[in-house]
């Protein structure tokens, strides 16, 4: 108990604000990738993560050794296979094109947002195709078209 109050009364207020800046970047980061293919691939370099720790804790000493040997392979593909991604997330980070959107929340909210979209488009008799996001984002197809 002792060395968690001691821990605490070492904490000086720089050390605050770096966490939250650290926060703040890390925060815009995710809000990057989540609307990319690439947040899909973290999650699985996450759970190949996961699989090493499971693996060095249980000491299952020849699935750590390929996990272990796989990361700079896995690294690399990554890299490769997502450069179009990252590179308009640094050009977007380049040009401060960050967006501070806010979110919908609840689905009553997303329905009366959808239904006064369409009332809109029938008042201007016009028609639209209608794209619901889920897991994986539109960004790239909205850029790209």
């Amino acid at each position: 108990m002792e060395k968690v109050i001691n821990a605490f009364l070492g904490i000086r207020p720089s050390d605050v604000i770096e966490i939250i800046i650290l926060y703040i970047i890390f925060y815009y980061i995710i809000i990057l990738l989540k609307e990319t293919r690439t947040m899909q691939m973290l999650k699985g370099l996450a759970v190949l993560f996961v699989a090493s720790l499971v693996a060095r804790v249980l000491e299952l000493h020849a699935i750590d050794w390929i996990l272990k040997n796989f990361w700079p392979i896995w690294v690399t593909a990554f890299l490769v296979l997502f450069q179009p991604e990252l590179r308009q997330i640094l050009v977007d980070i380049g040009q401060r094109r960050i967006k501070f959107r806010t979110l919908i929340s609840g689905e009553e909210q997303v329905f009366d947002v959808i239904v006064d979209a369409v009332k809109q488009m029938h008042r201007k008799k016009m028609g639209g195709l209608l794209v619901l996001e889920r897991e994986v984002g539109l960004k790239e197809y909205i850029d790209t078209g």
